[in-house]
């Protein structure tokens, strides 16, 4: 039980270093920046959850473990900045509320099909499965980096137009 809470101690001291790190690096305030980070963390939370699956010995088992840890902790601040700032504050709560709905769901209808894998497969398949059922969250951050590429771009055409009409007027 001892090594228990000292693996996890350690684990949440380097969770909270990290979050520290990123927090001080990181321009919370631009919008690509802390979307960019965001799909690094899940990326990385992705490959720590396969390489534990994967892991054939204790020593990278508990360093994937750490990793899933680290980019668990450090991805929950940077989340509910980017909520923040793009959603009305009059729904803000609201979405907060939606987003821990849906992932309450998540886990209720993929847990029964996660746990038939293990059952039926093997563990390391079910928690193989797990990380791949994560994997989409990639796809919409890639489509948050067009949509910010296309506002950027149409910010861009407006200030344009505007300059060329005070030149021509």
């Amino acid at each position: 039980m001892l090594w228990f809470g000292i693996l996890s101690a350690v684990g949440s001291l380097l969770g909270i270093a990290t979050t520290e790190l990123v927090n001080r690096r990181l321009n919370m305030n631009h919008a690509p920046s802390l979307l960019h980070a965001l799909a690094i963390i899940n990326l990385l939370l992705i490959l720590g959850m396969v390489s534990f699956a994967l892991a054939g010995n204790f020593y990278l088992a508990l360093l994937s473990v750490w990793g899933v840890g680290i980019m668990r902790t450090a991805s929950r601040p940077l989340y509910n900045t980017w909520i923040t700032q793009n959603s009305d504050s009059r729904v803000r709560a609201t979405i907060f509320s939606a987003a821990g709905m849906i992932d309450a769901m998540g886990q209720i209808g993929g847990g029964p099909a996660i746990g038939y894998i293990g059952e039926r497969v093997s563990i390391r398949a079910a928690l193989t499965a797990t990380s791949l059922l994560l994997s989409p969250i990639l796809f919409f951050f890639l489509r948050g980096f067009r949509l910010l590429q296309r506002s950027d771009g149409a910010s861009l055409e407006n200030q344009t137009l505007e300059a060329a009409t005070e030149i021509e007027g």
